[in-house]
């Protein structure tokens, strides 16, 4: 059964996390929807949440909004911020619709030139979201599509990089996509 102060505590989440969507059920179970498919729950008792969900939902939503922030300075890149054992990286993509991206790679926020690989990919992914091109995530940079080679793990490869790289291309070769 809701209480008054589980109703409260609720309307509190909801504030403290707006990108976030919280749904409570008659049992107290709560939803936290994070983002596309991505949800966890927990359970509301007496007005408050276990420590270890409160410690989660920070985390999850200070990823999300570095994310949202970074994709409005960027947006020809899909960017997803995520804690690691040394500290927030981001991993990144070529943004073009809801189901197709390609791979571009990873990079801390620590990093000295964090800004600097950021906006270098937003100018090639810029060029490669035109019409025949493709991103080569091996040269970090758009090329012509008629120079695509193979596809692995979410990249794209030019001809160039799998002459330079053949390992990258048999690699590629023994996975059933290619």
């Amino acid at each position: 059964m809701i209480t008054e102060a589980d109703k409260k505590e609720l309307e509190r989440l909801k504030k403290a996390y707006p990108l976030f969507t919280f749904c409570l059920d008659d049992n107290n179970y709560l939803t936290v929807v994070i983002g596309k498919g991505s949800k966890y729950c927990t359970i509301i008792k007496d007005g408050h949440i276990d420590k270890v969900s409160t410690l989660y939902i920070d985390k999850d939503h200070m990823e999300a909004s570095i994310s949202r922030d970074l994709m409005l300075i960027y947006p020809d890149l899909y960017i997803h911020a995520y804690s690691n054992k040394t500290g927030l990286a981001t991993y990144v993509w070529v943004q073009r619709n809801n189901r197709d991206h390609e791979s571009i790679g990873a990079v801390s926020i620590t990093d000295s030139d964090f800004h600097k690989k950021l906006s270098n990919w937003q100018v090639e992914s810029k060029k490669a979201k035109q019409d025949s091109w493709f991103f080569c995530t091996g040269h970090q940079k758009a090329e012509p599509i008629g120079d695509y080679g193979f596809f692995h793990f979410a990249g794209k490869y030019c001809k160039g990089w799998g002459d330079e790289h053949p390992e990258a291309r048999e690699a590629a070769s023994r996975e059933t996509y290619n």
